[in-house]
């Protein structure tokens, strides 16, 4: 009970590069989880002193990102937040393809892959940014970049697929 959650916000602060292993951000760091959902991270917090009781009946997980959170939205204040792909980071080329689908049912196929293999899903995609009544994910956005390049380096001027590119 609320033993095991003061057991977890007691031991030694939690490093940025814990694994969050729940939630809409499951599978990022700590600290990749407050660069790229600011507004997120700030209602999680929120949430959690609201309701202290609740917090305490959580996993382990879950009171060491609390812990994290506290100090680490005090030092970004109000900044923006930003995510930017793994592999960008790592210099590899959008034009090339192989940056790593992140949403959706084809997540993990390449770019180049899923224009290769899906272009009615790749249209869906378009279509749903296109109608979206939000912004679309950074995820999604490079991922329609590569389409519209892909589609005019074919000298494409419509986005209508039929299977493959």
């Amino acid at each position: 009970g609320a033993q095991a959650g003061g057991e977890a916000s007691a031991q030694a602060a939690p490093d940025g590069r814990t694994i969050l292993a729940f939630g809409k951000l499951r599978g990022k760091t700590f600290e990749e989880a407050v660069r790229c959902d600011l507004r997120y991270c700030r209602w999680f917090l929120e949430s959690a002193q609201k309701d202290p009781d609740a917090s305490a009946e959580c996993s382990e997980n879950f009171a060491a990102f609390l812990a994290y959170l506290g100090p680490a939205l005090g030092r970004i204040g109000s900044a923006s937040s930003y995510c930017p792909p793994a592999n960008a980071a790592e210099g590899i080329d959008l034009a090339s393809g192989s940056w790593p689908v992140e949403f959706g049912k084809h997540k993990g196929l390449s770019f180049k892959e899923l224009y290769e293999r899906d272009g009615r899903y790749c249209q869906w995609v378009l279509n749903q940014a296109l109608h979206a009544q939000k912004q679309p994910t950074l995820a999604v956005s490079s991922f329609l970049v590569y389409v519209q390049y892909r589609l005019l380096r074919e000298g494409r001027t419509d986005a209508s697929f039929e299977g493959g590119a």
